[in-house]
């Protein structure tokens, strides 16, 4: 048996510029899921490169909750806001029950020392994964019933609801979806989710799943130390061979870390390009300790105040039990050491406490550090260990140290830092740095993660190699002797090895048919091993009973042996992986043989020189003989120029020949892979030698007669026919030859996986969960459009009462009988919200009060309007008839080519209108103001807009050509030029005279009635042309066409009544 590593980097890249695809506009998130708060950063195209996101209050980070009240849910702050009253029903710290037993002694310990209120309970759906699921009882103040079958449905509607842990984290990652999908204008489905760096294989698994069940594809998990690296040195050049070494410290709520990053740079093979990159070298930590603590120790603090100040007040009832007065303190702690980092002293105040009793107090530093002094030296031990025992293994000082870094909320705490500096850090000349944001830096770098592994962007690249914070071994059961199984247990990964990676392990000479490969968590070797005085600590993950991880059981190896007649010399192979998010595998599984057999020796292959070599001489000698017919037949000799074109063929074959004898050579090699040679090849090459050199002497011999060169082809026959003789002869007598081969087979390998520490879901137990949360998503959009049409209703109550009451247009148009009937109603409305009925009203009802409220306002808000606007435009109406007539009345002189056909029935339309308008004015004078009126606007504006268009249509009839004289140029031309200038000159006449005849033809003078009737302020409208505004009104839709906008625009721009009134005031 035997294993093999190998260790690949993770690149990630600095975001230079977004580039963004043809194909692909989606934004990538980057999410800190922290043990309290969620931190988003979002990479998406046409924005700032990366960005944090912001929630719906406009915070940078959001707390991680999810409440159910009245069988509703919700998210974030609005789920804190319930905390108070509420406190058994708003979950909480969720990501530290991830993968865990409900069981374990970790889960129950957490919830008492956090005081989480509300219910856990093992998940009971018979599927053995004994994970955590949440029970809350919706309608009442606690979880009243102690049995069910997890069914949401079912329980919701007994009041009462469950939710496994990993449908929780899941809702609380698609609200991380939905404000990034506000900020990103875009669905958002791809995120890198930075995790601690001890999260175990159970934590990060269930992770997955819970993303899954949102709908949310986790690009990978990356540790918060590697996300800081990449933040701090991704702006940052490294030349080769340059190393760097940083300390991150981070402090987050619930644990504590010390991680040691080397920097330096990385070389592609084939560019050999350099880029910047980081391998995390060693992490320690502590899962124990963390900013939380210190807000529990101040909640003990002030509950054991509270219980000396009023105690005697309390009837004897035990403060500390009750979880409303726990809640209540514990959100008035936060703001108290938030206040203690920047002052001397802090208040506390918190009204109605316990039994009605308001409670208030105030707290110094020094008494704080004090009491959190143990707290303080335990966050310290990553950091302290990291420095006296890891660095020193690594041969490395505090002096080899550029930076110390620190991160985490908890890390602003001045007691901290100076702990930091006076105990870690003496005596080395450093101090703590503070370059990056301790809350967004994690944040930040995982958005530099996501954005490197999208297709979306154009990056720059930095390599980045997590480390592995357990080691793990494996040991082979079964198909191996009792001696050998009890001691193979051998390093499979080793303690902070780099990430992702592979592994093989080889089973030699296998005669099973089956093996288990068991895998269990490596102990922690410590102490020198030279002076045999090491020790063994076995760090198991958070909740972890035992070091197995897994165990694999691979089958199916005699289906292949009996292939090669059960050979018991074949291999099993198996490849364990390390992925970039920290999940271990099996890759791949193989059974290989090598299979030995005997295969003959191709023979030699004959070699062609011979029939070449006979193919050219009768070319030459056929060129030769038709030559010497064309010329002379009795020449004895040749010309020159035939004898110089054989010697350069001879030339050109020569070499041709040689690199035949080499091919042949080189084929015979590679087929002969043995020492066995046959000597023949060696006859064989001494023969071509022989040839050869005779043609060397052929090329060398001066051009002779042809009677001596008919003897030297006659000699040269002769031993070629020798030649081929021996070669049939030998061919007779040839002995096969053979050669040893060697072949290997490899066959994929069945592999399964079972006892891990807590089951994984299956795909049915994803699909239900997913259905589940579409259903409380859908109530959720039913709760936010009820809440819209409410606020609706109650916003256009108070409108419409202000409207009514002020508005002096209304107050013309209504009776005081309508008013009061319609304030009454919105008094009704109004009661109608605040009582138990309306307050739990569905949103038709809503909308169905709304639409009664708003015809009645509707209607006066119309009449009032109508009452200014439609006078105006009927006097406008009027105005346009008499400018129009008269403009008809003069194309009898200006516009001949117009008809009295086309301009009768135009007139008859106008007075049409007229008549209209007059009758529609005698019946509204007949109405009363608060009567609905006899016509509108838009009736006048309707019946003016089609006239207008007739008009504009028979005006724009365009005058019949005529064809002007032609002139010819007089005696006094002086050519082309001359003709030019006079064309020119005539051109500008004819347009000057046109004008001046459009100008006499479009402009009339007002009568001084007239200009009397419009007023001094009439301005341009006093003229009334052809081509103007008075006789030509513009359409509704068209522009004006001076810069003084006309009142036909002014009144018909506008919205109109009806529309006007069918939107909220």
């Amino acid at each position: 048996m035997g294993s093999s590593n190998r260790k690949s980097f993770f690149f990630v890249s600095f975001l230079v510029y977004v580039f963004l695809l043809n194909t692909v506009k989606a934004a990538v998130l980057g999410i800190d899921y922290g043990a309290e708060f969620l931190k988003i950063s979002i990479v998406a195209p046409g924005r700032t490169p990366i960005t944090l996101v912001i929630n719906e209050i406009s915070k940078r980070k959001t707390t991680v909750a999810v409440s159910f009240i009245n069988q509703d849910r919700w998210l974030g702050e609005e789920a804190m806001n319930y905390q108070a009253r509420y406190p058994e029903k708003v979950t909480t710290r969720l990501r530290e029950l991830l993968g865990k037993s409900a069981k374990s002694d970790l889960v129950l310990d957490y919830k008492e020392k956090y005081k989480l209120p509300f219910e856990i309970r093992e998940n009971n759906q018979g599927n053995g994964r004994e994970t955590v699921e949440v029970f809350i009882d919706v309608e009442n103040g606690s979880s009243g019933k102690q049995n069910g079958d997890g069914d949401g449905d079912d329980d919701i509607e007994n009041n009462y609801s469950s939710h496994t842990i990993e449908e929780l984290v899941a809702t609380t990652l698609q609200y991380a979806m939905k404000i990034g999908t506000a900020l990103g204008k875009g669905a958002i489905k791809d995120a890198v989710v930075s995790v601690p760096p001890y999260f175990s294989q159970t934590q990060r698994r269930a992770l997955y799943d819970a993303a899954d069940i949102a709908g949310l594809n986790v690009m990978a998990l990356v540790s918060d130390v590697s996300c800081a690296a990449l933040q701090w040195g991704i702006d940052k050049d490294f030349a080769k061979n340059e190393t760097r070494n940083v300390i991150f410290f981070d402090v987050g709520s619930s644990h504590s870390s010390a991680s040691l990053v080397e920097f330096g740079a990385l070389s592609e093979r084939r560019s050999k390009k350099t880029y910047g990159s980081f391998v995390v070298k060693s992490v320690e930590w502590n899962d124990e300790f963390g900013g939380e603590d210190l807000d529990v120790l101040l909640v003990n603090h002030f509950l054991d105040e509270f219980q000396e100040k009023h105690g005697s007040e309390t009837n004897g009832k035990d403060v500390t039990k009750d979880k409303r007065a726990v809640a209540k303190l514990r959100k008035q702690v936060r703001k108290t050491k938030e206040m203690l980092s920047a002052n001397k002293e802090a208040p506390v105040s918190v009204e109605g406490m316990f039994e009605d009793i308001d409670f208030r107090s105030t707290i110094d530093r020094a008494t704080f550090e004090a009491k959190a002094e143990k707290t303080f030296q335990r966050m310290l031990e990553p950091l302290r260990r990291l420095v006296t025992v890891e660095l020193p293994k690594l041969g490395l000082t505090l002096e080899d140290v550029e930076a110390i870094e620190v991160i985490g909320g908890t890390v602003r705490v001045p007691a901290l830092q100076r702990l930091i500096d006076e105990e870690v850090l003496k005596d080395s000349g450093k101090s703590i740095d503070k370059r990056l944001d301790a809350d967004e830096a994690v944040a930040m770098g995982a958005g530099l993660f996501a954005a490197n592994m999208s297709t979306t962007f154009r990056m720059r690249k930095f390599g980045a190699a997590d480390a592995l914070p357990y080691g793990i071994d494996y040991q082979v059961v079964g198909g191996v002797d009792e001696d050998e199984e009890k001691n193979n247990k051998i390093a499979l990964f080793n303690r902070f090895d780099a990430y992702p990676s592979r592994s093989k392990v080889t089973i030699e000479n296998v005669t099973a048919n089956e093996y288990i490969l068991k895998t269990f968590i490596a102990a922690v070797k410590s102490g020198d091993e030279s002076e045999d005085n090491v020790k063994e600590e076995l760090v198991l993950p958070p909740a972890w009973s035992s070091a197995d991880v897994a165990t694999f059981n691979v089958s199916g190896i005699d289906h292949f042996r009996e292939k090669y007649n059960n050979t018991e010399d074949g291999n099993v192979t198996v490849t364990f992986a390390m992925d970039p998010s920290g999940i271990f595998f099996v890759e791949k599984a193989q059974f290989e043989v090598i299979v030995t057999d005997m295969v003959e020796i191709p023979r030699p292959k004959k070699s062609k020189k011979m029939d070449d070599k006979k193919s050219k001489k009768n070319i030459t000698i056929e060129e030769v003989e038709t030559t010497a017919k064309a010329t002379d037949e009795t020449a004895a000799t040749v010309s020159e120029d035939e004898k110089e074109e054989k010697e350069e063929e001879k030339e050109a074959a020569a070499p041709a020949e040689e690199t035949t004898k080499e091919e042949e050579k080189k084929e015979d090699e590679e087929e002969k892979e043995t020492d066995a040679t046959d000597s023949e090849s060696g006859k064989k090459e001494q023969a071509e030698e022989g040839e050869k050199e005779s043609a060397e002497e052929e090329e060398e011999k001066p051009a002779a007669s042809e009677e001596t060169k008919e003897g030297e082809e006659k000699e040269e026959e002769e031993e070629e026919g020798k030649e081929e003789e021996e070669e049939d002869d030998k061919e007779e007598v040839y002995i096969p030859q053979y050669r040893e081969r060697k072949r290997k087979f490899k066959h994929d390998l069945l592999v399964s996986e079972s006892d891990n520490p807590i089951v994984q879901m299956t795909n049915a137990e994803i699909l239900a969960s997913k259905g589940k949360l579409e259903k409380l998503h859908a109530k959720d959009q039913a709760k936010r459009e009820t809440e819209a049409a409410k606020s609706n209703l109650e916003a256009y109550i108070y409108s419409s009462r202000s409207k009514v009451r002020q508005d002096e247009d209304i107050e013309k148009v209504t009776t005081e009988e309508q008013r009061e009937s319609h304030l009454q109603s919105l008094e009704d409305a109004e009661d109608w919200l605040y009582t138990d009925e309306g307050e739990n009203a569905n949103k038709t009802t809503y909308e169905t009060k709304h639409k009664g409220l708003k015809d009645v306002s509707d209607a006066f808000i119309f009449r009032a309007q109508e009452s200014s606007v439609r006078p105006e435009s009927v006097k406008y109406a009027k105005k346009w008839i008499a400018d129009t007539r008269k403009t008809i009345g003069t194309w009898k002189d200006k516009k001949k080519h117009i008809f009295a056909n086309e301009t009768e029935p135009l007139l008859q339309d106008i007075a049409d209108l007229e008549s209209f308008l007059e009758e529609k004015e005698k019946e509204q004078e007949a109405k009363e103001a608060h009567e609905d009126a006899a016509f509108t606007s838009k009736e006048v504006k309707s019946e003016l807009s089609k006239r207008m268009t007739k008009y504009k249509k028979v005006k724009s009839k365009p005058a019949p050509k005529v064809e002007k004289p032609k002139t010819n140029s007089t005696g006094n031309a002086t050519g082309k030029n001359s003709t030019k200038k006079n064309s020119k000159k005539d051109k500008k006449k004819g347009e000057e005279t046109t004008a001046a005849d459009e100008e006499s033809e479009n402009t009339s003078t007002p009568t001084k009635e007239e200009e009397d009737k419009e007023g001094g302020g009439r301005g341009e409208e006093a003229t009334s042309s052809e081509e103007g505004s008075a006789a030509d009104p513009p359409m509704p839709d068209e522009p004006e066409p001076t810069k003084k906008k006309s009142w036909f625009g002014k009144v018909f721009d506008k919205k109109e009544p009806e529309e006007a009134a069918s939107g909220d005031l």
